[in-house]
């Protein structure tokens, strides 16, 4: 990450393959550098001033692939890999239903789909 320049840099991804994390180069191989908005650049730096990055040691490529040991930004409470479902299922949809952009699911019933609107 280059903060004053205003750059991330990508260069692989975490993904799962049969049920498990592995490390893998990122989508379509291509390496990319996207913008980084400062005001994302500062969200960023503070999240890891108090989160710093965890090393964790993943298989490359597939489950039984050579092991890597990467930095993760975001992690779970056990320094661990955030699951997609986990996060959207526990943090993001009830974000979105308090907000009132979905609607909060009856007792024992699950969030709706939380679909991105389109914008003409």
């Amino acid at each position: 990450m280059d903060f004053d320049g205003g750059w991330l840099a990508v260069r692989q991804q975490l993904k799962r393959v049969r049920g498990k994390f592995v490390f893998a180069p990122s989508k379509r191989g291509k390496l990319r550098d996207v913008p980084l908005p400062s005001v994302v650049g500062a969200a960023l730096r503070e999240h890891l001033e108090r989160f710093p990055a965890v090393k964790v040691t993943l298989p490359w490529l597939k489950p039984d692939g050579p092991t890597v040991t990467k930095e993760l930004l975001f992690t779970g409470q056990a320094g661990r890999a955030v699951r997609s479902s986990h996060f959207g299922d526990h943090l993001w949809k009830p974000a979105l239903a308090a907000a009132g952009f979905i609607p909060e699911p009856a007792k024992g019933e699950r969030y709706q789909a939380a679909r991105v609107p389109r914008t003409q």
